[in-house]
């Protein structure tokens, strides 16, 4: 119960007081959170927000200040929030030598297996380092066999065309459909104009976009100013995405 954890919560924040330490929680990846739901949970933890040796720490993007201000209760219990600026490709490079550096035996001879204009292009493309990373290590995967070897567009494009067959092969027609239309789309669109242009009555597109969002081939949102208003748009962490922008 919530009365419990809160008092399991203060027991070891005085433990670690008595010895000179505190706890620091993290949070990460609010913006998996819907606005709604992250307001309860700000509610929900706002006692223990106030324990005493216990820092949290939230990250998400600035939306999440919205949800938050909503409950002044638990917003008066936070600092100021640090706003960074997005990670430029240096910053990516630096990140990935890194990650490649950790995983050296220092008795061996480094090679990197990446090509840094790769890199830089994959990100600037893509703008999202969890999944130009993912790309990365996909293809790696799949070229070990041939190692050592260094990642350029060549390989990583033969490996996103098995991806995108083997993604097509699971589809239906209207879900083909209507990945195809997304596919021509700059950003999102909604259900209505989705209907439209693929001639998939809005009754029947339920389905369809319910097994593309469980796949996670798509991104449902809600507008802002009608909640009875959608739109819908190819996922960014996807395969389809890297080769259209490939392709293109």
């Amino acid at each position: 119960s919530p009365e419990i954890y809160e008092e399991l919560l203060r027991a070891l924040s005085q433990e670690l007081l008595a010895q000179g330490k505190q706890l620091i929680l993290p949070y990460d990846n609010l913006e998996n959170i819907d606005s709604m739901h992250l307001t309860d949970f700000f509610r929900m933890i706002r006692d223990y927000l106030q324990i005493e040796g216990i820092h949290f720490i939230f990250m998400g993007p600035p939306s999440c200040l919205g949800a938050l201000e909503t409950y002044p209760q638990a917003h008066s219990t936070f600092s100021q929030p640090i706003v960074l600026g997005p990670l430029n490709s240096y910053h990516v490079l630096e990140i990935l030598k890194k990650r490649c550096n950790s995983l050296t035996i220092p008795e061996g001879t480094y090679l990197s297996p990446y090509e840094e204009t790769t890199v830089t292009w994959l990100y600037e493309t893509l703008n999202n380092i969890r999944f130009a990373f993912k790309v990365l290590e996909d293809t790696m995967l799949s070229t070990e066999q041939q190692a050592p070897c260094k990642i350029t567009m060549h390989e990583i494009k033969a490996v996103q065309e098995k991806e995108k067959q083997a993604i097509f092969s699971t589809l239906t027609q209207h879900e083909t459909k209507i990945i195809t239309i997304l596919l021509d789309v700059t950003g999102k669109i909604t259900m209505t104009d989705l209907a439209q242009r693929t001639g998939i009555l809005p009754t029947n597109l339920r389905h369809p976009i319910k097994d593309l969002l469980d796949k996670g081939l798509i991104t449902v949102t809600t507008s802002d100013k009608d909640r009875r208003k959608k739109y819908v748009r190819i996922s960014d962490n996807t395969y389809l995405r890297l080769f259209y922008s490939t392709s293109k």
